[in-house]
């Protein structure tokens, strides 16, 4: 279970908190434009809002 992940923008990547996680990342269309481990940083191309995927819960972020 995803219980307590976060996830949020800091310096142009997209952090998220957890193990072992699957992440995606996807942009305000659905497009996956990432993939990663909860823990490890994704570094994004452009600001925007995305739609970040941890385990089976999803969240909002905003990149600026």
């Amino acid at each position: 279970q995803a219980v307590g992940i976060r996830a949020y923008a800091a310096n142009g990547y997209i952090k998220t908190t957890g193990e072992n996680e699957a992440v995606s990342v996807y942009n305000v269309t659905g497009k996956l434009i990432a993939t990663g481990v909860a823990g490890r940083d994704i570094k994004v191309a452009n600001k925007g809002i995305y739609i970040v995927k941890v385990g089976n819960k999803a969240t909002k972020v905003v990149v600026r």
